[in-house]
């Protein structure tokens, strides 16, 4: 897409992937929107300051929490991303792998 279509803005929330695939590109800067999270409260805010590189982090937890969500379904989420994070460690990949292969066969690569 970056050396195909040249757009001036590519924006992707939760696909750290993307990151790791156009990290050290000359035609592309890496950015993302600061925010100060309180682990112990498990609340983030966002700060809309654009800031320097990517981040490894995501927030959607944070924000299902501040946005009412029942504790259940909170717990039970945590539990599977604590799973996920663990299985894909064990086998040695990152976030988004079958997203990348489908962004990659979309641009017929």
């Amino acid at each position: 897409l970056v050396t195909r279509v040249s757009p001036l803005l590519l924006f992707s929330t939760h696909y750290h992937s993307l990151t790791d695939e156009l990290r050290g590109n000359r035609s592309v800067a890496l950015h993302h929107m600061s925010c100060m999270v309180d682990d112990k409260n498990q609340s983030v805010t966002f700060l809309h300051k654009l800031a320097r590189g990517s981040t490894t982090e995501s927030y959607g937890l944070h924000c299902a929490r501040a946005a009412g969500l029942h504790s259940l379904l909170l717990d039970r989420a945590e539990e599977k991303k604590r799973e996920m994070e663990r299985d894909s460690a064990h086998l040695g990949i990152r976030q988004a792998v079958l997203f990348q292969a489908s962004w990659r066969a979309s641009l017929g690569g």
